[in-house]
C-alpha cells in the first residue's frame, strides 16, 4: 500500500506485530484430550518493524503471489495451500518452491518469530480454580515479550534523549465473523478479545514476569488491539497465518515430543514443517541469554 515518506518515518519505531492461531481455544470439560489439534492451542506471529514492512514485505510477498498465482488478490492460507489433498490453489509440484521462496522472504527481512503454545490438559491439571481463557492467556506473553523486547533493543540501539520510544501495535485475524447486523456490535470472541487485551493494557500483565502499566502503555501505540479480517488480503496476518502452523509443530516436537507420541493419528514433521525449523529458528526470539526454547517459543504451563 502507497505510504508517505512523514508515515515511513514514524514506522521506522513503530513495530508491528501480527498473530495467527493454530488450534482451539476453548477447554474440554473433562479436561482430557486425545489429538493434539484439541489439546494444544498456538497464538504466532511475526514482529516486524514498519517501515520494513511497507517497504520490502508487502511488495516481497505481492511478487510471490504474481509468480505463484499470476495475480495478487489471493489469500494465502497454509492449510489451503499444504494440507488439502484436493482444490488447493498450490499444485503439488509447486510446493517445494514456493516454500523456500517464502523462507527466503522471511531470511531476508529484519523480524522477529514468537510462538506461545498451551497444552489445555496440563491447564487443567494444574489450576482447578484460576484460568484465563486459552487466546487471552497467550495474548498477555505476547504482549510481554513484546514490551520486553523493545526495551532490549532500545538499549541496544543507545536511543538517545528525546529520541522516539520504540512502539508496537498488534494485529490479530478477526475470528468472529460480521458481528449482529441488527446492532453492529461484534460477536463474542472479539469482542472478548478486545476486552482482555484493553484490560492487559490498563492494568498491566503479572503472568512470568511483572510489566506494569507504564511499561505497557509506553510500549504499545494503541489501547486497542486491531482486529482485521483477513478476507481483506492484508499482508502481514498472511505472513502470520503461513508461519503459525510449523511453529506450532516446531513447538510440540522440540518442547513436549514424549506427549505428541501418545496422541491420537500418525504424528510426524513433515518437509514443510521440518524446513522451517532448519532454515528460520534463528528468527525465533531469544532472551538475554540468547535462549529462544522457553522464551520466542513456549509452552505453557511450564
Amino acid at each position: 500500500m502507497p505510504i508517505s515518506e512523514r508515515q515511513l518515518e514514524r514506522y521506522r519505531s513503530l513495530y508491528l506485530l501480527f498473530l495467527d492461531e493454530t488450534g482451539y481455544s476453548q477447554y474440554h470439560p473433562t479436561g482430557v484430550y486425545t489429538d493434539a489439534k484439541q489439546r494444544y492451542l498456538t497464538v504466532a506471529g511475526a514482529l516486524i518493524r514498519g517501515d520494513t514492512y511497507f517497504e520490502q514485505v508487502e511488495d516481497a510477498m505481492a511478487g510471490l503471489k504474481q509468480k505463484y498465482f499470476g495475480q495478487q488478490d489471493v489469500i494465502l492460507h497454509y492449510t489451503d495451500l499444504f494440507l488439502r489433498r484436493r482444490g488447493s490453489p498450490l499444485p503439488n509440484e509447486k510446493r517445494d518452491s514456493f516454500w523456500e521462496d517464502f523462507l527466503d522472504i522471511l531470511k531476508g527481512i529484519e523480524c522477529t518469530l514468537i510462538s506461545i503454545t498451551i497444552d489445555k490438559q496440563r491447564m487443567q491439571e494444574k489450576y482447578t480454580t484460576w484460568r484465563w481463557n486459552p487466546y487471552n492467556l497467550l495474548l498477555a506473553l505476547h504482549i510481554e515479550r513484546v514490551v520486553y523486547s523493545l526495551e532490549r533493543l532500545e538499549k541496544k540501539l543507545h536511543a538517545r534523549a528525546g529520541d522516539r520510544h520504540l512502539q508496537a501495535k498488534i494485529y490479530a485475524e478477526a475470528r468472529a465473523g460480521k458481528g449482529n447486523s441488527l446492532t453492529g456490535e461484534e460477536e463474542g470472541p472479539d469482542r472478548q478479545l478486545k476486552a482482555s487485551y484493553r484490560r492487559i493494557y490498563e492494568t498491566g500483565s503479572k503472568i512470568y514476569r511483572t510489566v506494569t502499566i507504564s511499561d505497557i502503555q509506553k510500549r504499545l501505540v494503541s489501547k486497542d488491539i486491531a482486529l482485521r479480517d483477513k478476507r481483506k488480503n492484508i499482508c502481514g496476518l498472511q505472513v502470520a497465518d503461513l508461519v503459525c502452523f510449523p511453529l506450532h509443530w516446531n513447538t510440540l516436537f522440540e518442547l513436549c515430543p514424549d506427549q505428541v507420541k501418545q496422541l491420537q493419528g500418525q504424528i510426524e514433521k513433515d518437509r514443510y514443517v521440518a524446513r522451517f525449523w532448519n532454515e528460520l529458528q534463528s528468527k525465533i526470539a531469544a532472551d538475554k541469554h540468547g535462549r529462544r526454547k522457553g522464551y520466542g517459543m513456549k509452552l505453557v504451563p511450564g
